[in-house]
């Protein structure tokens, strides 16, 4: 139902459990179980099914809405067996429309299955009626990631058209897919019609009145994600105005109603679905995988290769011992529903053979959006903070892990403006660089990279902007193992103070173990070479502009040279 500033809702995010099944009407044919119902029988409303939503959201709920939702009998009400929802002309709260709007969340919420009620619309202009659903998690992921699935659509400026939409994030920013039927005859507001979803892990289907009109093959991740596997609560609105229904006109009917005589949900083989961790790790022993499904009496488990199927074959659960491969777990059942195939995507990480070697390291970048998006907060190892650079390409950030390591694996958790082409670099002095691994087509999300290279410092060259905006990475994880030698200098042998400098900057090496320095700037070239004659040795900046300069320290012997940033100011 547009944007998701249009669902503002006052209350914090908690569990939802599914609900209970009240009712079977399981065939042959249909193979389906009624596990939810709201059939408006009562006096009142059921509150164990819907809160409401009261005021005006921001900005007209997102959408320049002119009414003002309340939970009044006079805008929601059960009458003769049926939900009304009622469009007012009337001064009330600053406002000169009136309206209703329910939400079932926090109190039922589904993954997959047919959500379909039956519904009369509105007439006349500047009139909506939305029968709608969004991902619980909405609070967390933020709308459009947490996907928003809109079942029926009326306004009064086109009464017999109705559209279904499947809203989401791709890489940044709102996509859709849309489909629409108009009725043959007549208006929504005539008479009650059908309106329903079947929603399973392969595909999004609407329908009117059993007629299929539009489907959303959803089989495949979305910019790494899917945003549709998730439990999604019912949304039930009227509204006035807006960028969809348009302003009321001199013809607008008031007061006018949505009547809804019932919301049912269904389950069954159609939309049955695996359960179990889709993220694993190498190595992992007794992770469990199960299906319900009704009518099957035979299962036929498969595991991707290398994976073991430990007990449970032939059963609708099963126990896998996961090797290295990431793969599909699937199941062929047999029964009364007849033959189904059911798959679930699983991810396994490698089996780290070390610490993160980058968390909590000193992180330098070329540039960063603001102080709240530092370097540093992409190797603290928290995943709600994130280095954002200026938005320009190329940039670059990398870890100093403060001595030499034989690394083979790096992790790179990206937020959605993310690097579509980068390259992973390795340096001995943070000078000359050696790329190891190149990407030219990344989608995002998290990138679990092996691969082969020496040094002290790693770099991620960002190369590519997936969007206008800079690039943004919630962690860098490197693995790997230490090759510093004895005679290798470390980071607390050597001081630079002050830093930033001005005019000039103090050396300390109070080990006595270098024999000279070299300063350079940021694009990499050298500016001058000094010797080290003392303990104690302050180092001349006059000439000097602005801006992010690295030392190089060398020392006496065979041990591998110590890189120092260092920041001039004015």
């Amino acid at each position: 139902m547009l944007s998701y500033f249009s669902k503002i809702i006052p209350f914090v995010i908690s569990f939802i459990a599914l609900s209970v099944s009240v009712n079977q009407h399981c065939t042959a044919q249909q193979c389906e179980t009624m596990v939810w119902s709201d059939e408006f029988d009562g006096s009142a409303l059921n509150m164990n099914n819907w809160t409401y939503e009261i005021g005006n959201g921001q900005g007209g709920w997102g959408t320049g809405q002119l009414d003002y939702a309340t939970n009044r009998n006079e805008n929601v009400r059960i009458e003769d067996g049926k939900l009304v929802l009622e469009l007012r002309k009337e001064n009330y709260a600053g406002y000169q429309y009136t309206s209703g709007r329910l939400v079932s969340y926090q109190k039922q919420a589904f993954l997959y299955g047919r959500i379909e009620a039956r519904i009369k619309g509105v007439d006349t202009q500047g009139l909506g009626f939305a029968f709608w659903m969004l991902g619980e998690d909405y609070e967390t992921v933020w709308w459009p990631k947490c996907g928003e699935i809109d079942i029926m659509e009326n306004t009064g400026g086109d009464p017999s058209f109705n559209i279904g939409t499947a809203h989401f994030q791709e890489s940044w920013g709102h996509h859709y897919n849309q489909g629409s039927y108009t009725l043959p005859t007549g208006k929504f507001a005539d008479d009650f019609h059908t309106f329903a979803l079947e929603w399973t892990p392969e595909y999004l289907k609407w329908y009117i009145d059993d007629i299929n009109y539009h489907t959303f093959d959803i089989s495949e991740p979305i910019n790494g994600y899917r945003p549709f596997n998730r439990p999604f609560f019912i949304i039930l609105s009227v509204g006035v105005g807006g960028s969809y229904s348009g302003n009321p006109d001199a013809k607008t009917t008031f007061p006018m109603s949505a009547t809804i005589d019932y919301v049912r949900v269904y389950q069954g083989a159609f939309s049955a679905f695996i359960e179990g961790e889709n993220e694993v790790v190498e190595g992992d022993v007794n992770k469990t995988y199960s299906i319900d499904t009704p009518g099957a009496t035979s299962y036929n488990w498969t595991v991707p290769v290398g994976s073991s199927i430990t007990s449970g074959q032939g059963t609708n659960q099963i126990v896998v011992n996961w090797a290295g491969t990431s793969g599909d777990v699937q199941v062929v059942t047999n029964g009364s529903c007849g033959e189904k195939t059911y798959s679930l995507s699983v991810e396994v990480e490698s089996q780290h053979t070390s610490d993160n070697l980058a968390l909590n390291k000193p992180a330098y970048a070329s540039s960063q959006e603001n102080a709240s998006y530092a370097p540093a907060y992409c190797v603290d190892g928290d995943e709600s903070t994130r280095w954002a650079s200026n938005w320009n390409q190329p940039e670059w950030v990398y870890v100093d892990l403060q001595k030499s390591y034989n690394i083979n694996q790096v992790i790179l958790k990206w937020q959605y403006a993310h690097a579509s082409a980068y390259e992973i670099q390795v340096s001995d002095n943070a000078v000359n660089w050696n790329t190891i691994y190149t990407e030219t087509s990344g989608d995002g999300e998290t990138d679990d990279i092996s691969l082969s290279g020496t040094g002290r410092y790693l770099r991620i060259l960002c190369n590519q902007r997936n969007t206008q905006w800079g690039f943004s990475l919630f962690e860098l994880e490197v693995y790997g193992s230490s090759t510093t030698a004895v005679n290798d200098i470390q980071p607390e042998d050597i001081n630079l103070f002050p830093n930033p400098a001005k005019t000039s900057v103090t050396l300390e090496d109070n080990k006595h173990l270098l024999s000279e320095i070299s300063i350079f700037n940021n694009a990499g070239q050298k500016l001058r070479t000094e010797k080290i004659k003392s303990s104690t040795q302050i180092i001349n900046l006059e000439g000097y502009s602005q801006g992010i300069y690295f030392i190089r320290c060398k020392p006496k012997g065979s041990g591998k040279s110590l890189v120092k940033p260092l920041v001039i100011t004015e």
